[in-house]
């Protein structure tokens, strides 16, 4: 009788710790696809951010220097730019956005003052920067980001000279 019963509690505990291993077996592998699926969601925001923010940038951009036809695309230091010039005080001042040294740059300055566009706040990290004007008022722009993904934007002005 004695014999009958610890077969019994051997039969127990072997019951719990198989109940138990297959319980923590599923819990390692219940984290690891959760950190999996966590690593991707945190990837996906990261390139969604860096992608948004930069047509975002560009688009703020345009928008506040949107008055009297004050946008247009030209040369800045042989580099193509989008050039927004504003008046202050009689003194026309413009803003360059422009591609430079793996970076989307943007420089103010004084119109007639001559700067080296390495003195640029590096905006955006970028391996390229392309600017067309459409029309009168449609600019298209191409950013082809860190990752190599190529982002096509199109702004409409308000205004045009």
């Amino acid at each position: 009788m004695i014999r009958k019963d610890s077969k019994r509690f051997v039969v127990d505990i072997l019951f719990v710790l198989t109940l138990f291993s297959v319980f923590a077996i599923s819990m390692v592998f219940l984290l690891a696809t959760g950190s999996n699926v966590y690593k991707n969601i945190v990837n996906n925001i990261g390139v969604n951010y860096d992608e948004r923010t930069s047509e975002a940038y560009i688009i703020n951009k345009l928008r506040q220097g949107d008055v009297g036809g004050n946008i247009k695309i030209g040369k800045f230091h042989d580099l193509n730019a989008v050039i927004i010039e504003e008046e202050v005080d009689n003194i026309i001042f413009s803003t360059y956005l422009y591609y430079d040294d793996g970076f989307i740059k943007e420089l103010y300055t004084r119109q007639s003052l001559d700067f080296d566009p390495d003195l640029g706040d590096n905006i955006i990290p970028a391996k390229g920067f392309s600017m067309e004007q459409i029309s009168d008022t449609l600019y298209s722009f191409t950013i082809l980001t860190e990752n190599g993904k190529e982002e096509k934007l199109f702004v409409h002005v308000r205004s045009s000279k």
